[in-house]
C-alpha cells in the first residue's frame, strides 16, 4: 500500500492491516477506473509535476472515497497553498437523485 494512501486510511481511522485483496464487481471498478482516469488528467493539466496526489478507493456497495492531496509552497514569494479534500459518491443507483 502506497504510504499516502496509507496515511489518509490512518487518519480516517478505517486502517486495517491486511494481505487480502479487494476485488470489486466489474461495474463499480469501471466507474473507480473511469474517475481515476478523469481526476489524473485533470490534476496533470492543472498543477505542476510532483505538486498532488490522489487516491480512488472502492467498495462493493457501491462507494467510492476519493482522496486528494496538492501543496505548493513559495516561501521567496511569501505565500503558499495546500488542498486536502476526501469526497464520497454512491455509485449504486442510476440516474439523478432528486428531492
Amino acid at each position: 500500500m502506497a504510504l499516502f494512501s496509507y496515511f489518509f486510511l490512518l487518519v480516517l481511522g478505517i486502517y486495517e492491516e491486511t494481505d487480502k485483496k479487494q476485488i470489486l464487481g466489474s461495474e463499480i471498478d469501471s466507474y473507480r477506473v473511469a474517475l481515476t482516469n478523469s481526476l489524473s488528467t485533470y490534476l496533470n493539466e492543472s498543477f505542476k509535476p510532483n505538486k498532488t496526489n490522489f487516491c480512488v478507493y472502492g467498495s462493493d456497495n457501491g462507494q467510492l472515497t476519493i482522496v486528494i492531496s496538492a501543496k505548493n509552497i513559495n516561501l521567496s514569494n511569501y505565500w503558499t497553498g495546500s488542498w486536502r479534500g476526501i469526497y464520497s459518491l454512491s455509485v449504486e443507483s442510476k440516474g439523478i437523485y432528486r428531492n
